[in-house]
């Protein structure tokens, strides 16, 4: 929280105009688990920025976060983002759902100044090429395998097993280009559905078997 906190200060300090209100907009599946996550976790970070007398007050401005229901649907989040880059008092753009869904918006936000920022997304299309307003936390998929790659092979592992989901596909490929870069053999891979009622070890020990 500290880091986006303080990440959200910095764009604001370098985009925005010394208003009283920053405000940041948003439209997510308002039924999932993880987009109220996001939204509780985003304005708890605000409040903090808010309520600090040696930010909040220092910077003469306090953040809020403007919410929108896209109830799940491609065709809403779309109508959402375009509406949001039309309204002069949104500073920027908060998001975190699908790749697919995340490159949309992207793709909207391409001729305008909006700040985008995603703190959840691995996806390398975020962050390659780079894009000036785009502000995507995580390290990218192609930065994870090669952590992951260059830990087994510092603890000499070189059987390797993969259980991964449908949305795990980037992940998967690029794991795999380092593993053939590596020389290093993939014993077995399972593919599963992200939302199979099967327990996910179950499905390692399936590998393990």
């Amino acid at each position: 929280m500290k880091a986006a906190s303080l990440l959200l200060l910095l764009v604001c300090v370098i985009v925005c105009t010394r208003a009283d209100i920053v405000k940041f907009s948003t439209s997510l599946p308002l039924d999932l688990v993880d987009a109220k996550g996001l939204v509780v976790g985003t304005q708890l970070a605000f409040n903090i920025f808010n309520l600090s007398p040696r930010v909040g007050n220092l910077a003469k401005f306090n953040l809020s976060l403007e919410v929108f229901d896209d109830q799940n649907t491609n065709a809403t989040l779309i109508d959402t983002i375009r509406n949001i880059t039309q309204d002069n008092t949104t500073t920027g753009i908060l998001y975190s759902g699908s790749v697919g869904d995340a490159n949309v918006i992207a793709g909207l936000l391409t001729n305008t100044s909006l700040p985008y920022i995603n703190p959840c997304s691995s996806s390398i299309s975020l962050s390659v090429p780079f894009k000036r307003n785009i502000i995507n936390f995580r390290p990218t998929y192609s930065d994870q395998m090669f952590s992951i790659i260059s830990f087994l092979l510092t603890n000499r592992i070189q059987r390797i097993s993969v259980v991964y989901s449908d949305p795990g596909q980037e992940a998967f490929i690029f794991l795999q280009r380092f593993l053939i870069a590596k020389g290093l053999p993939l014993v077995s891979k399972l593919l599963y559905n992200s939302n199979s009622p099967v327990p996910i070890c179950n499905n390692a020990n399936i590998l393990l078997a």
